[in-house]
């Protein structure tokens, strides 16, 4: 092992129910090529506009490998909502909100956070112990 200390690494994924399992793992070169406008306008009227938010950890001490993941049920804005975040949050509702990751405040965040609410949690009990 080069690092010859333990390495944390992380991969998102967003799926629009509508198309299956896209975009997927493949988010980020979907975002490089496309506006957030561009991706909620890939769901036409009436198609559903259901999604899941998934994160996946991984961590390897150069013996030892654990992933740590979790999703977060929620839906595709009609239109890009806010300014805060990164990459799809202001497209992605979670469900039981009205507004978008890059729309919710620190409080919201806590509460909505894919981060937080799942995979957080599961990563602070492997590294207690």
């Amino acid at each position: 092992m080069r690092c010859k200390r333990p390495v944390l690494v992380e991969d998102v994924a967003l799926t629009f129910h509508a198309l299956g399992k896209l975009p997927g793992p493949f988010i980020k070169w979907f975002l490089q090529e496309l506006s957030h406008r561009q991706l909620c306008d890939l769901l036409g009227p009436g198609m559903d506009r259901s999604a899941t938010s998934a994160v996946c950890y991984g961590w390897f001490d150069g013996t030892e490998l654990r992933f740590f993941d979790g999703q977060l049920p929620g839906s595709i804005a009609m239109s890009p909502r806010g300014t805060g975040g990164f990459g799809f949050d202001p497209i992605f509702v979670p469900n039981g909100s009205v507004h978008t990751h890059a729309e919710m405040d620190d409080t919201e965040v806590e509460r909505f956070g894919l981060r937080a609410t799942t995979v957080y949690p599961q990563l602070r009990e492997f590294l207690r112990a």
